[in-house]
């Protein structure tokens, strides 16, 4: 009976030491069995990206391959001279008695000529000159000051606004009165202006946004495309800007696009558009812009008045520039604009959207001329009551793109995570509590502008309710930045294009190794191709050599930071395989010749694709110039194409 009884038990042990190597053989057999019959698992390297987790990578403003930019910018030192007239807070044009009495003026002979917008957005009209006594009620917004001293002489041509002046009284007796559920909505944009670049040039007012007025910073928030339009139109219409091609290419006007001002519940708001460079307008370069006014307040007749008219103060002081009309910096008037909007409509119902270039656009250091006059802005509005019952958002489109800084990684990088705080009032804090903690919470989270134009249109229909879901799509979801995003929120699902996704790791690839030639090679290829059809006045680009080289991942085991040149998997190696994969994707950055053009190019790479092809490659999104190319491509008007296109025309020799 013993003897049976160890018989049995050595049964078990042998059957149970056999089930246990059966399921050791059996979880060594699984990788190999995957690797064999599914051909599929290195090559779908688009969706393992852009459908992975945001991870969010911590910036630093100050990195030491920033140095040599960071530099304080001079002050902008517009004309020494004192206005003879001005219109004052009650829509009356007077006589600056300071400035009459600093010029030795006791009489001046004055008229004023009417100025319309004409059929469209790039066309003026100014009506005969009406003479006048101040103080006077100039019945237009706009309007041109022409006066003659005693002997005839012109002493001063200016342009005037006059926001007093009401174009409907209909509509002016359709605007509502703020309340704790029914707000006002004022975005101030800043063109070019990272986080880490706000932080480094903006530090009074981001203090001020930060501590006084606990407006929320959103570290998470990037791009989702090149330059200003296509982040502004998911901004205010919450649609891809591709969506629009007739309107881009074929240069239709914009008044049918679903702007947010045309949302019905905005009928009961009075709407303002401020954006200064007219040139280089985000609805009008290379685009026609709005037939009609498309807000209340409109401010490119303005600017339009300001390019065309010369000031004079006693003395002719030239056309206007970038940064002056005459004695006037245009960020103050676009600011002195918006503020007597502001009191005018005070407790009323508002929607404004205001959208600096001047201050940005075209130096890297400028920004921090836009402190002082943003942090004075700020305060303006809360010491008047402006900000009790209004979303203020400020923000940007993009960081610096062109030149200096963006040539290093640190600055591409913060090229595509632009700058955004989101104030809201006390009172809405208390009335739903659950704002403050998802705001909070969403700070840390990647957003997009497609988000920003979901939380608008809450504001608006007063919608604040507490949402939250776990779902992450593989297609672009808009979110209100008012309730919880997903911890596993995907590049795609922000609608962010891979190109401009900043959330995953990278490891420095050599770029003499023979992959990195051949994919630069490729890339200069596809920007020939894409040239092609302008071939008979765009000349045909070459390789001239690479800078930098990076990969986001390599198939094996599809790790973030792996290097390209690791060897092949236990399993690999178990069946026989030791070649190298040099499979996934790269970022090369490489200098094309002879337009001196410094791209950057994404790149899928696959070395045995699930098609039989060998070494696959595949153009990630549209190629970035990332120095600037001034008027190399004056003889076409692609957007996009302008980056590469060097004309026929154009002088190389100095290139």
């Amino acid at each position: 009976m013993k003897e049976h009884l160890t018989y049995c038990k050595q049964c078990f042990l042998l059957a149970t030491l056999r089930r246990k190597y059966v399921l050791l053989a059996l979880l060594l057999a699984i990788p190999a069995i995957v690797y064999l019959y599914n051909p599929t698992i290195t090559i779908q390297y688009s969706a393992k990206t852009h459908g992975r987790p945001c991870k969010l990578h911590e910036l630093d403003p100050w990195d030491k391959t920033l140095t040599q930019y960071l530099k304080n910018p001079q002050p902008i030192q517009c004309a020494s001279k004192f206005s003879l007239l001005f219109v004052d807070e009650k829509g009356y044009l007077q006589y600056n008695k300071s400035a009459m009495l600093e010029y030795s003026l006791t009489s001046l002979k004055c008229v004023y000529h009417l100025i319309h917008r004409v059929d469209g957005d790039n066309e003026i009209r100014l009506d005969d000159g009406i003479p006048f006594e101040p103080p006077v009620f100039v019945n237009n917004r706009l309007f041109r000051v022409l006066c003659r001293n005693e002997e005839s002489e012109t002493v001063y041509d200016f342009v005037h606004l006059n926001v007093m002046w009401n174009d409907s009284q209909e509509k002016q007796q359709k605007i509502g009165y703020e309340s704790d559920s029914e707000l006002s909505i004022l975005y101030f944009g800043l063109d070019s202006a990272s986080r880490s670049h706000a932080l480094r040039k903006l530090p009074k007012s981001y203090k001020y946004l930060k501590e006084t007025l606990r407006a929320y910073d959103f570290r998470g928030y990037m791009k989702v495309g090149l330059n200003s339009f296509p982040n502004i139109i998911p901004l205010l219409t919450g649609e891809e800007h591709y969506k629009y091609h007739m309107e881009n290419i074929l240069r239709v006007y914009l008044d049918e696009m679903p702007f947010i001002w045309k949302e019905p519940p905005i009928e009961n708001y009075a709407t303002f558009h401020s954006e200064d460079r007219p040139d280089i307008s985000t609805m009008n370069y290379l685009k026609s812009g709005f037939k009609k006014a498309p807000v209340d307040y409109y401010f490119r007749p303005f600017g339009l008045a300001m390019s065309q008219i010369n000031p004079v103060i006693m003395e002719p002081l030239g056309e206007s520039t970038w940064y002056c009309y005459g004695n006037k910096d245009h960020f103050l008037l676009q600011i002195d604009y918006l503020k007597r909007y502001l009191t005018k409509y005070s407790k009323r119902l508002k929607f404004s959207f205001l959208w600096n270039n001047q201050i940005g656009h075209e130096n890297f250091i400028s920004l921090g001329r836009g402190d002082q006059p943003l942090y004075e802005f700020l305060q303006w509005m809360k010491s008047n009551g402006h900000l009790e019952r209004s979303v203020l958002i400020v923000g940007s489109d993009h960081g610096f793109r062109l030149g200096g800084a963006s040539t290093t990684y640190v600055g591409r990088i913060e090229n595509n995570m632009p700058f955004l705080m989101v104030y809201i009032p006390e009172k809405l804090k208390l009335k739903y509590p659950w704002l403050q903690r998802n705001l909070e919470y969403n700070t840390k989270k990647l957003t997009s502008p497609f988000d920003v134009h979901a939380t608008m249109l809450d504001v608006i229909n007063g919608r604040f309710r507490e949402t939250f879901s776990e779902n992450v799509y593989n297609s672009r979801t808009s979110r209100s930045l008012f309730s919880k995003i997903p911890k596993g929120r995907t590049c795609a699902d922000a609608g962010i294009p891979a190109q401009y996704c900043t959330c995953y790791d990278s490891t420095s690839v050599s770029i003499s190794h023979p992959v990195v030639v051949n994919l630069a090679k490729f890339g200069v290829q596809h920007l020939n191709s894409m040239l092609q059809k302008y071939h008979n006045i765009c000349r045909e680009l070459t390789l001239h050599n690479i800078t930098e080289a990076k990969v986001m991942y390599i198939a094996e085991g599809d790790s973030d930071n792996s290097h390209i040149d690791r060897k092949p998997g236990f399993f690999k190696r178990l069946l026989g395989n030791t070649e190298t994969d040099e499979s996934g994707r790269y970022v090369i950055m490489l200098y094309t010749k002879p337009n001196n053009g410094l791209i950057e190019i994404m790149i899928d790479y696959q070395k045995h694709a699930a098609d039989g092809f060998e070494n696959k490659m595949a153009v990630i999104g549209d190629p970035v110039r990332i120095n600037i190319y001034g008027n190399q491509s004056h003889c076409i008007n692609d957007s996009v194409l302008r980056q590469y296109c060097l004309c026929f025309d154009v002088d190389i020799s100095h290139l």
